[in-house]
């Protein structure tokens, strides 16, 4: 027990170390130009900020008789039924059915301590929207990216660093506090410049 334990300390401290090591670069990358084309209207003016229109409900792609993945092993799902977030700000980010996620984005030599799948995973999901759209949230389900959807009602695009501070900050409203909150937070500001727009 005392051995499992003290393994499970070294790990997340090597992780700890490995994301501050690169914290000041991640904090200064540059911004590329964006334009939200079309909004969404506030269908849930009753909801808080901070609040969720519902739970997360998902389907694991199959291909045949396998699960679809990602190149490092990930398995892909899809929003099963549409959800709502409303930001700090007011905003609102709606997620419909269809859209694919590999929930959280995490190394796999930390899912022991920190799973895709974990408590963070309802809000994983907007986080994935925001990178995969660069922050524009217009979605499509044609590979060419034609005929793009909206999903955000703010008229102007997330920064990388508003999409990490919209992870962080649903986080906290799932009361995930503390070191796991900060490890995912810090780890999407170092390695996760290399997902934006992808």
């Amino acid at each position: 027990m005392a051995v499992r334990r003290m393994g499970r300390v070294v790990m997340l401290a090597v992780a700890a170390a490995l994301l501050a090591g690169g914290a000041a670069w991640a904090m200064s990358e540059p911004e590329a130009p964006c334009a939200v084309t079309q909004t969404i209207p506030d269908t849930f003016p009753e909801l808080r900020k901070g609040g969720f229109s519902g739970e997360l409900h998902l389907v694991l792609l199959q291909d045949k008789d396998h699960p679809v993945q990602t190149d490092d092993g990930r398995s892909l799902w899809a929003i099963q039924k549409a959800i709502t977030y409303r930001t700090h700000a007011g905003d609102v980010i709606t997620i419909p059915p269809g859209v694919q996620t590999d929930l959280a984005s995490i190394p796999r030599l930390l899912w022991t301590f920190l799973p895709p799948d974990g408590p963070w995973a309802q809000i994983a999901v907007f986080h994935d929207l925001l990178y995969k759209t660069k922050g524009s949230g217009m979605w499509s389900f044609h590979k060419d990216g034609s005929d793009p959807k909206p999903s955000l009602s703010r008229a102007t695009c997330y920064s990388r660093k508003e999409a990490d501070e919209l992870l962080r900050d649903g986080m906290t409203d799932l009361k995930i506090t503390g070191f796991r909150r900060w490890a995912i937070y810090t780890g999407v500001r170092v390695g996760g410049g290399a997902g934006w727009g992808k």
